[in-house]
This record gives structure tokens, sequence and C-alpha cells, in this order.
């Protein structure tokens, strides 16, 4: 679209400078909502640009392993899973091209090798949206949907710290949604900074977003227990339908 627009003056090249600036961000900007059921099978090993659902992810793991620095980051988190105890990250090839990874997991004194069709929710899941962290350019943005879908409870919010570290590391934003108030709990208070609620508009039917620290009495809500219990009991509902009169520093 940029290319068609006349760079003839000034004002023009700058215009279309601009538009090809947001193309360009736009077009780094990756959707994920990982379906397990999708993940369970042998993929194209050509197949390595991760999909919307990660269909293929077997195949973008294997391209990516080949990064001893990614593959040991992704092991790391893994590991921290509450399953077996996993050793490392393999891959099953077949004599026709395809591929499917699979995890060798050690308990007590015998190891198995895990393929993903054997995999929990959770695990296929943790382990999408680390690689599409892992594999994303520098200055792109992962949006992940419900990140808590199918993970365990005590290990999710881990699973939060690391992309978010691992997003400061390589310069990548990193957007996630959640209805999970033992996460939304667990958030330090200077960690909120960046949590945004979104809710609906009865009046005009449409969905607005508003910064926590925005709301007005957002202190005594972490007072009395923290942003989930708020959303629970929705004193946080109550409190975005109020205007906030002034910034609180």
């Amino acid at each position: 679209m940029a290319g068609k627009v006349r760079r003839d003056t000034e004002e023009e090249k700058k215009t279309a400078s601009w538009m090809e600036h947001v193309i360009r961000h736009l077009k780094n900007i990756r959707m994920l909502d990982p379906v397990p059921s999708a993940i369970r099978d042998y993929v194209r090993i050509s197949d390595t640009e991760l999909r919307q659902n990660c269909d293929n992810l077997s195949a973008v793991l294997n391209e990516m392993c080949k990064n001893t620095a990614k593959k040991e980051r992704l092991l790391k988190v893994v590991r921290e899973l509450p399953e077996n105890s996993v050793e490392d990250i393999e891959f099953i090839e077949t004599q026709i091209g395809d591929v499917i990874f699979a995890l060798r997991e050690k308990c007590f004194d015998s190891e198995e090798l895990v393929d993903a069709r054997r995999l929990s929710d959770g695990t296929l899941r943790c382990i999408a949206v680390l690689t599409a962290v892992l594999i994303g350019e520098p200055g792109s943005m992962v949006m992940i949907e419900e990140l808590d879908n199918g993970i365990h409870p005590v290990r999710v919010y881990k699973l939060a710290e690391q992309l978010a570290d691992i997003g400061r590391e390589r310069n990548i934003d990193i957007i996630i949604t959640t209805h999970n108030a033992a996460l939304l709990n667990a958030y330090k208070k200077d960690e909120l900074i960046g949590v945004s609620v979104v809710y609906r508009d009865k009046e005009r039917s449409t969905s607005k977003i508003k910064s926590f620290v925005e709301i007005d009495n957002f202190p005594a809500m972490l007072a009395a227990g923290g942003l989930g219990d708020a959303m629970i009991d929705e004193s946080l509902l109550s409190a975005l339908k109020q205007s906030k009169k002034a910034k609180d520093y």
C-alpha cells in the first residue's frame, strides 16, 4: 500500500515513510493461540514458519534447537513443569521428511522418550509460547491468548516471569490475556504498571481498555488482596466505571 503513495513532495515522502513504518511493525506482530490437539502429529520438516495454532510446532522446534542457547533456554523452563524430570528435547524424523518432537524424561532410574502425542496440553502450550518468543525478531510483538489455559497453576506465574525475562533480553513486547485470578494476584506491585483491564461499556456495547494503575482506588484493591480478588468480588468492575479525577503519583 505504501508503495502506491505519491512521493513527489517532502510531505508525501514523510507520509509514505510513516506508512512503511506502521506496516513493518504490523507484520512483526505474532498472534498465538496454541491448540494442543493440532500439535500432536508429525509435520513437514521444512514447515518452519510458526502458525497461530502452532500445529507445525515440531518443525519450528527442530529448526530452532539448532541454536544451542535457545534450546537450553527452552529446556530451563520446561524442566520446571510439575511433571517428570526432563533431560532433553529430541526429534523423530520419518523417511519422507516429517518430524515430531519428543521430551526425554527421567523417572527414578529409567528414561523414556515421550513424543508430542503423549505430552499434556499444558506442556505443549508452554513449549509453544516459549518457542514463539525465542524465535521472534527483536522489536517484534507476540500476543498470547489465555496464557494459563491448561498449565499447572503453580507454574503459570513462573512461565510469565520467564517470558518477561526473555522479552527484555530479546527486545520483544509480549501481551498476554488471562482470566486467572491466582496469576493476577501473583503480580508484584512494580509489575502492575504493564497490566491493563479490558471491560465492556454497557452504554455503547463496546470493549474498553484501561491501565490498572489509572483506576482511582487501585491501592485499596491491592491492600484488600490483589488484582485477582478484585476481579472476583467485582470491586474492579465497579472501580472501572468511575472516572479518575487526578493522577496519583
